[in-house]
């Protein structure tokens, strides 16, 4: 094995490894981010325009619920180290905010 070829060998362990330790993170926010998103709008019963800025708020509330849950670490439910009810309860917390929010702003056939 040549030099330039061990050297490429090294740099791709290392980069499946890096991605191995963030996919499994990276996939349970995607998922439980979009099943808060799924059920707020069911729960409200219409998509609307805000349906965007929602699925940004939950990505965000869930990413900063499981950073939230981990520094606390008070936490009923785990699924390695992601914490699920952390991240749920602070993504549907956001995205309420998000909606509060969003009914200040004046609608824009009001604007006239």
């Amino acid at each position: 094995m040549t030099v330039r070829n061990a050297s490429v060998a090294a740099a791709s362990r290392g980069r499946d490894q890096r991605l191995a330790a963030v996919t499994p993170w990276l996939l349970l926010t995607i998922l439980v981010a979009g099943s808060n998103w799924a059920a707020l709008l069911a729960v409200r019963g219409r998509w609307g325009r805000i349906a965007a800025a929602l699925a940004v708020a939950s990505l965000v509330g869930t990413a900063a619920g499981d950073a939230i849950g981990r520094r606390t670490g008070l936490e009923l439910v785990q699924i390695g180290d992601f914490h699920l009810i952390a991240a749920s309860v602070t993504a549907q917390f956001v995205m309420v905010a998000v909606l509060l929010l969003g009914s200040l702003v004046p609608a824009m056939r009001d604007v006239e």
